[in-house]
């Protein structure tokens, strides 16, 4: 009988010892440590300047804990667990998921980036002082092991991707043709396609709604590298284009015959250093290869990148994810 009350009491201990070694204290604060999934998928975010990564873990944090990333570079990353990024991560029943922004933790952030961060839980963020919320910024990075997540996406490529499909209502596909030029094509059998068609054969009407729309869009959007080039490509033709835009001016229209740039067009384009402006396009009218699928952006790559653009939505991808636990346990 004692034997068993003394088996039982040191299972016991262990059980707390292991629940209480996932944390430490940093200035008085119990920091608990994560164990991060490496499964992660992009996200589009709502209202939201960039493509989310979306993370998962498990933790021994209380059940309304708050779950923390901290950057490399000692700053304070945003983790939400909505994709509008207002939120904040809450730990349940020892799990967690939320969303970070790739460049909050890296500023040039792009697909193959290997981001560097750390995720942690606290019992209440709200509760920190500042003098202990600047603490932890400080030595969670000397206290804790570092989280390595190679990225698949480009954030802003995928941005500007799923802000084109959302504002043709998911009926078209989007595909990046250069550095700033991005293709649409119309999918079979969508009003879009409709919409498109009745322009190509004389609906003035339509076609208006259809240009304006892409040069809303293109007025609107612009990345790191630019202004985007937009590009509707002939449902019926796909190797035939029917209109570009670029910062919200029209560059090249069929519908019209019109492609003569005017003297407010060159200057839009000149001011803003546009390399591009509207020789590639008419390149890719004049190849008869130009339509190929693996665009070589390999100006934008960095130096530990060897993949090529693609596309990303809600889909898991196999992220190669590590995570190292903490070697001296308190």
């Amino acid at each position: 009988m004692k034997k068993r009350m003394a088996l039982a009491l040191s299972l016991l201990a262990l059980t707390l010892l292991v629940l209480t070694g996932c944390a430490k204290k940093i200035d008085g604060v119990k920091v608990y440590n994560t164990k991060m999934s490496d499964k992660t998928s992009a996200v589009a975010g709502k209202d939201y300047a960039h493509e989310l990564l979306k993370l998962s873990g498990t933790t021994s944090a209380p059940n309304g804990s708050d779950v923390l990333i901290i950057t490399a570079d000692s700053e304070e990353t945003v983790f939400s667990d909505k994709a509008n990024m207002k939120g904040s991560v809450k730990v349940n029943n020892g799990k967690f998921q939320g969303y970070i922004d790739p460049t909050l933790i890296n500023k040039k952030a792009k697909k193959g980036t290997q981001l560097k961060y750390y995720v942690v839980a606290v019992k209440s963020e709200k509760s920190l002082s500042k003098k202990e919320s600047n603490s932890l910024i400080k030595n969670v990075p000397k206290k804790f092991k570092v989280t390595t997540t190679k990225l698949s996406f480009d954030p802003e490529d995928g941005y500007v991707k799923s802000v084109i499909s959302n504002v043709l209502n998911n009926q078209v596909t989007v595909e990046k043709k250069a550095k700033t030029v991005y293709a649409v094509t119309p999918k079979k059998n969508t009003s879009y396609e409709n919409k498109i068609s009745k322009a190509m054969y004389g609906d003035e009407t339509k076609r208006d709604e259809v240009t304006g729309e892409l040069d809303g869009i293109s007025q609107e959007l612009k990345t790191s590298k630019g202004h985007i080039t937009l590009v509707l490509i002939n449902p019926e033709n796909h190797k035939r284009f029917l209109y570009a835009s670029i910062n919200g001016k029209q560059k090249y229209n069929a519908f019209t015959k019109d492609d003569e740039d005017t003297e407010e067009d060159e200057a839009v384009a000149d001011n803003d250093g546009e390399e591009y402006d509207i020789e590639i396009i008419e390149e890719w009218w004049e190849e008869e290869d130009y339509w190929e699928e693996d665009y070589d952006d390999s100006d934008d790559s960095s130096d530990d990148s060897d993949a090529s653009d693609d596309d990303n939505s809600d889909d898991e991808a196999d992220d190669n994810t590590e995570t190292d636990e903490p070697d001296d346990e308190e």
